[in-house]
C-alpha cells in the first residue's frame, strides 16, 4: 500500500521546500523533493486534506485533516 498524495504546498521564499499531505501524513522536503521526512509524528495514520501557509509567517503550516481538524505547525 503506498501513498496517495492530496495536496502539495511549495513554500512561498524558498522553492526546495515542499509539503505534502497524503492519505496517512504530512511530508516534507527541504531539498526539492529528492528526501521526505515526517512533518510530525501527531499526523502519522492521520488523512491530511489540505497544507496552506501563514500569510504573515511562512514558516508557519496549517493543515487540514480528515477528521481531527485543523493543525497549526511551527518550522
Amino acid at each position: 500500500e503506498g501513498f496517495q498524495v492530496y495536496d502539495i504546498a511549495i513554500h512561498p521564499t524558498n522553492s526546495n521546500i515542499l509539503y505534502a499531505g497524503t492519505n496517512n501524513s504530512a511530508l516534507v522536503s527541504y531539498d526539492g523533493g529528492e528526501n521526505w521526512e515526517l512533518v510530525s509524528d501527531e499526523l502519522l495514520g492521520i488523512r491530511i486534506k489540505s497544507i496552506d501557509f501563514d500569510p504573515n509567517d511562512p514558516d508557519v503550516i496549517y493543515i487540514s485533516t480528515q477528521g481531527h481538524g485543523i493543525m497549526r505547525v511551527e518550522r
